[in-house]
């Protein structure tokens, strides 16, 4: 019954998430509290396409894929959240202890405190580039609804690549798109 419920819940956050996009994080536990892990991934993928610098969904995610038995689709980043999220927070630990240094030059007087001030706010302006660039060039992520055969070519006489279908829920870039078909990759395998 619980489950009946949360996927109810599910679908009026899906339906709110039309004119607040911040109900799909709300889905998307909703999905994953119903045991619909492939769909949370949908919901959560939804969330993260408008806010992607919110650590608690890319957990959530990283939960939902493992409960979905997907695989996460690879060259995204390292542990649970992906590379531009790494160097932004990084970018901001290190202008907060340049912010530091310059305090305490302002107190103390001297100048190698302004020198580290200055390097450290260098270093972190380069790093919150680094993840603009990442954020600016890393493609379309797409999650497959249902259970579906990649093959190596646009029609079914093609051979199937991989050899098992995708899941629901498998996420994958997309690096092109023609007419009905798209030419997706999957950590190294390009289908």
């Amino acid at each position: 019954e619980s489950a009946r419920l949360f996927s109810e819940s599910a679908r009026l956050f899906e339906i709110d998430a039309a004119t607040d996009w911040h109900k799909w994080y709300e889905a998307g536990n909703a999905r994953w509290w119903a045991a619909e892990a492939d769909r949370a991934i949908i919901d959560y993928r939804q969330y993260l396409s408008r806010d992607p610098f919110r650590g608690e969904v890319w957990e959530n995610l990283f939960s939902a894929r493992l409960a979905a038995k997907t695989a996460a689709p690879g060259h995204e980043g390292v542990l649970v959240w992906p590379w531009y999220v790494w160097f932004a927070s990084a970018a901001a630990f290190l202008a907060g202890l340049s912010a530091l240094a310059f305090a305490i030059f302002l107190f103390v007087r001297k100048k190698a405190w302004r020198n580290v001030s200055v390097v450290l706010l260098s270093v972190a302006v380069c790093l919150g580039a680094c993840s603009a660039v990442t954020l600016a060039t890393r493609g379309e992520v797409a999650v497959v609804v249902a259970e579906t055969q990649g093959r190596k070519g646009d029609s079914s006489v093609y051979a199937p690549f991989p050899a098992d279908p995708w899941k629901a829920g498998q996420e994958v870039w997309v690096s092109e798109t023609r007419d009905t078909w798209s030419r997706v990759i999957v950590g190294s395998t390009v289908s």
